[in-house]
């Protein structure tokens, strides 16, 4: 027989931070938040009638979990106060794999398209003044990191300018959309606030 806790996970978070559930201490800071995902995971080598009576089983647990939570002495406010403030600015040394670009390459790629964002026509100049002059992101079309060494990028065709704000909207998925896709999504929302 396979147990539940096989094919679950529990993750505890208070403030943010996880709990061992093991060394469960409620003491100490007052609570900002609070957050229990269960998960439930289904694998092909459990038979059918498994998977219903664990799902069963699973099922029972997050109530049981419901329950126990509402017996909490635990409120919810309209108007958070944070009144803890964390610690930042610690030196961290990471080891990252960089990809090699070339400055000629958004050179040419700014000659060729300007430093108005091709996306929602951002213009870093009109908006900033001198401030923003020369200022725009070169997004490439193809990751970098699918770029086979030795290839050699076209400025008008593979690269393209935008604002920070859609570079990091093309990169919110994995793989990055492309730039039409954004460009419709844009004009998808626009439509909908008319």
């Amino acid at each position: 027989m396979i147990s539940i806790i096989d094919i679950g996970k529990t993750e505890l978070k208070v403030n943010n931070t996880p709990i061992d559930l093991e060394y469960l201490n409620f003491s100490g800071e007052p609570w900002g938040s609070f957050g229990l995902k269960i998960y439930f995971f289904t694998d092909d080598s459990i038979s059918s009638d498994n998977q219903k009576a664990e799902g069963y089983i699973f099922g029972r647990i997050c109530e049981f979990t419901e329950l126990l939570i509402s017996l909490l002495p635990l409120e919810e406010q309209d108007d958070i106060r944070i009144t803890t403030c964390y610690p930042e600015g610690e030196v961290i040394h990471q080891f990252v794999k960089k990809y090699e670009r070339s400055r000629l390459n958004r050179t040419a790629c700014i000659a060729i398209h300007g430093c108005k964002c091709r996306i929602c026509g951002f213009d870093f100049s009109e908006k900033y003044g001198p401030l923003g002059d020369g200022f725009i992101h070169v997004h490439h079309i193809t990751p970098v990191s699918e770029i086979k060494p030795g290839y050699r990028v076209n400025p008008e065709s593979d690269l393209i300018p935008v604002c920070p704000n859609c570079h990091a909207m093309l990169h919110r998925t994995d793989p990055p959309l492309i730039p039409a896709q954004l460009i419709q999504k844009i004009s998808d929302s626009d439509s909908k606030e008319q």
